[in-house]
């Protein structure tokens, strides 16, 4: 019985609330990082600040691609979080300098 209470509770949640509440929804105090996925492509969603400083500065070799994203527009398809391989890595040693501790004021 518990099982399909959660169960119409998750499908209200999936069809009654957009994408960004239902994540919104599974983050717990306690469970500060979620996995799903979108069709057979696993996603991980993290909620833990020094876990995001560490896969987005120390471990970026190892997250470089994102998720495709095609607008057809030049210029959106060209910013970092868009770009993926070569492009990426070229593009983020231009800009990562600027967010050094230095430049970046509190």
């Amino acid at each position: 019985m518990k099982w399909q209470i959660l169960y119409f509770e998750l499908l209200y949640l999936i069809f009654y609330l957009d994408l960004e509440r239902f994540r919104l929804c599974l983050f717990t105090p306690i469970q500060i990082t979620e996995g799903h996925f979108e069709g057979n492509r696993p996603l991980l969603s993290v909620g833990d600040l020094k876990l995001v400083r560490e896969i987005l500065v120390k471990e970026f070799p190892s997250f470089a691609n994102r998720r495709e994203t095609h607008s057809g527009n030049v210029v959106v398809d060209s910013i970092l979080p868009v770009l993926k391989g070569e492009d990426w890595k070229r593009v983020r040693s231009i800009v990562s300098p600027t967010f050094t501790t230095g430049k970046i004021r509190r």
